[in-house]
């Protein structure tokens, strides 16, 4: 079972997809396909908090925070105080456009990655990698 060397082809794999996924971000959109990421979900639950875009992402919060620095420096996002230290976060006009503009590369990127499978075939790889999430979570 350990001659498969999944990790390693896991960490290849991930490696090259979000390599073409960063560029082509960065091309079109002038943003990463993490940003990307970042700005879909602060789209679809506007007024949501660094904490939970992070738990979301299954990141450390100080990525997030790091990261709607820049994504604010560029006006794709907007934070706004809650209460306290909490901030709530919304996307600007240019970042609902940028959000929007995604969509093609995301169908292209999943594609790519779909051409020459079966949806059976698909479905195995989607149980493998959420096994894969689930197993390897973070303690909280």
């Amino acid at each position: 079972m350990g001659s498969r060397r999944l990790y390693l082809a896991l960490q290849v794999a991930g490696h090259r997809v979000r390599a073409i996924a960063d560029q082509q971000a960065k091309d079109a959109l002038g943003v990463t396909a993490a940003q990307l990421g970042m700005l879909y979900v602060v789209g679809s639950q506007p007024g949501c908090s660094q904490r939970d875009l992070a738990q979301h992402l299954q990141v450390r919060e100080s990525g997030v925070t790091q990261a709607m620095a820049r994504l604010e420096a560029l006006g794709l996002i907007r934070r706004e105080r809650r209460d306290g230290r909490s901030l709530a976060l919304f996307l600007t006009e240019a970042g609902a456009k940028v959000n929007e503009g995604s969509r093609p590369l995301g169908t292209l990127l999943e594609d790519r990655l779909a051409e020459g499978f079966t949806n059976d075939e698909l479905d195995i790889v989607q149980r493998f990698l959420q096994t894969a999430t689930d197993r390897f979570r973070e303690p909280s």
